[in-house]
């Protein structure tokens, strides 16, 4: 049987020792698989489900067509850039060019935007990658991006499958 003494001892070496690895884990430096190089490559899948939000005729039966549409990416590597990110894009249509914005957030709310240019009718296009916020503050690359697979869409909406490749580099 133990004496309050030996209780009230044993209790403090338990807090000094729960104090000493709480000041030990302060000055290890916090590490993240968030934690991203100063430049790479990436490959990416996305998926993009969208709608067809306005059209307007204005010559010639040409068109513009404004769309919406929500993406979510991986890097095919696990990790890294577009890792279970997600993507909202406006994108615009008129004669012979199509361009747009993306904005993907990833899971700590790091943000970057996407501006991109795609030739009606085709399946692959380039886009670029900056500004940024957080972690991606900085950043500047160049993908190609292709559109892999169509999917069934109603009448006015659009889904496919998709895949990016390219470089990035932070400051």
């Amino acid at each position: 049987m133990t004496t309050p003494v030996e209780r009230n001892l044993a209790v403090l070496r338990v807090r000094m020792a729960v104090a000493g690895l709480g000041a030990l884990l302060a000055f290890v430096p916090p590490s993240s698989a968030e934690d991203l190089p100063k430049q790479g490559s990436f490959a990416v899948t996305y998926s993009a489900a969208g709608t067809l939000t306005r059209t307007i005729d204005f010559a010639d039966g040409t068109k513009v067509v404004a769309n919406e549409a929500r993406m979510i990416a991986t890097n095919d590597a696990g990790q890294g850039i577009f890792h279970n990110a997600t993507g909202e894009c406006l994108g615009v249509r008129a004669g012979d060019s199509r361009n747009g914005y993306c904005v993907f957030t990833d899971k700590d709310g790091d943000k970057f935007v996407e501006p991109w240019s795609l030739a009606p009718g085709a399946k692959k296009g380039t886009a670029t990658l900056g500004p940024g916020t957080g972690k991606y503050k900085g950043i500047d690359g160049n993908l190609e991006f292709e559109v892999v697979t169509s999917l069934p869409a109603a009448t006015g909406t659009y889904n496919f499958i998709g895949k990016k490749r390219g470089t990035y580099r932070l400051p």
